[in-house]
């Protein structure tokens, strides 16, 4: 009994430390994870900036709005006080780095010179502590701070080509009818009916969006657009607002994996 009276305090100080210590850095990882989904989200929309779809405020919005979806996913228990987002900060590596409007930054060979744009983005987070005795030692509470650099991407460039095979194989080449030799009979009156069938719609197979972003459909960087794009369709993919600001992609009108005309619409949503 006095052996365990003499060691009960030291081993309620460690059990107390582990406890608090362990809320601080699970909490810590919450910040930091909410910086980099930021970041990630202004580097990839820096070109809608550039381009005019997104508004300065949008732009930023949407930014701090991807860093509290990732923070509320966590819902570490230490953070007590709303998380601060910072806006985009873009600039150009340097010593000292030289900042730059947002609009700027995409390396599309057009609108911006060098390689190399970045973007970072500061998240604080007030982290208050469970035990009286760790709380006391650091006043009751410690600010967390973490900041993420992302580079900036560059635009994707694609165009997407819907021909009939050519007679000589290769997609898309225009062949002229050669002329007909001499003595040859002549072609059929243009007057006769057409006796070939109709050539059916071309048929596209529907994405899977479920539990996907906007701006992260199956790999960094992809957007859901390029995803509906690259599987074939011509018509449009549409979203709600609360997708276009970074929520998780929980239904969609077409049913996935399902043969539909390329000219289909579909609309995602949360």
């Amino acid at each position: 009994m006095v052996e365990f009276a003499l060691i009960l305090p030291l081993m309620l100080l460690m059990l107390l430390i582990a406890l608090d210590f362990g809320r601080l850095f699970f909490t810590y990882i919450q910040t930091a994870n909410a910086a980099r989904e930021a970041s990630n989200y202004a580097a990839a929309h820096a070109v809608d900036y550039q381009a005019g779809t997104m508004t300065f405020a949008d732009y930023n919005t949407a930014a701090v709005n991807a860093g509290l979806i990732e923070a509320n996913i966590q819902t570490q228990a230490g953070a007590t006080t709303p998380m601060a987002i910072s806006a985009p900060l873009c600039f150009t590596p340097g010593s000292p780095p030289a900042t730059i409007d947002c609009a700027s930054a995409p390396q599309d060979g057009t609108a911006a010179s060098g390689i190399g744009n970045q973007v970072s983005v500061t998240v604080t987070q007030q982290f208050t502590f469970l035990t009286p005795l760790i709380g006391n030692f650091f006043g009751g509470s410690l600010n967390l701070s973490a900041t993420a650099t992302a580079t900036v991407l560059n635009p994707l460039v694609a165009a997407i080509l819907a021909a009939s095979p050519s007679p000589n194989g290769s997609p898309g080449a225009s062949v002229p009818p050669s002329a007909a030799p001499s003595g040859a009979p002549s072609a059929a009156p243009s007057s006769a009916p057409s006796t070939g069938p109709t050539a059916a719609p071309t048929v596209c197979t529907v994405p899977d969006y479920n539990k996907q972003y906007w701006n992260q459909a199956g790999a960094p960087g992809v957007t859901a657009t390029q995803v509906w794009a690259q599987a074939g369709f011509t018509g449009a993919l549409s979203a709600n607002p609360a997708v276009l600001g970074g929520a998780q992609i929980k239904n969609q009108t077409l049913q996935k994996n399902k043969s539909v005309v390329c000219t289909s619409n579909m609309t995602v949503s949360d």
